[in-house]
């Protein structure tokens, strides 16, 4: 099975390899440090362009570097819609869970997959605003 290192981690991994604390991945980025933050934490939605461009920028890599690469490509893996377990496809509608306990995950999956389609309409309406200006 193919491991795969997540958004935040290869983030936290090249602050680290440039000695950069999080204020000053921060300050270097033109953004807040609790942004920083609930990005290396995996707290946020997928990043927007924009955002990995600060970061990289903010790290001292050029775009072009393979470093920065990675960080694009956690990304797009983070936007690709996540499969349905076989299982959740055939459980009946009707099966209350066995426990609050039980619905965290699920919550946390659903709170994910709202933050990405946040930041979808986000970037389509930047998309389109652009388009307005154009014409």
């Amino acid at each position: 099975m193919e491991s795969f290192e997540d958004f935040g981690d290869i983030l936290r991994r090249l602050r680290a390899e440039a000695r950069l604390s999080q204020n000053a991945l921060a300050r270097a980025a033109g953004m807040s440090p609790s942004n920083v933050n609930r990005i290396e934490a995996s707290k946020q939605g997928v990043p927007r362009k924009t955002t990995i461009i600060k970061l990289v920028r903010g790290l001292g890599l050029s775009l072009s570097d393979e470093r920065a690469q990675q960080l694009f490509d956690a990304a797009a893996q983070m936007a690709k819609p996540k499969p349905l377990p076989s299982a959740a496809l055939h459980t009946p509608f009707n099966m209350k869970p066995k426990s609050k306990r039980a619905l965290q995950p699920k919550i946390r999956e659903l709170k994910r997959i709202y933050l990405q389609g946040l930041e979808l309409i986000a970037e389509i309406e930047d998309i389109i605003a652009e388009n307005e200006e154009d014409v």
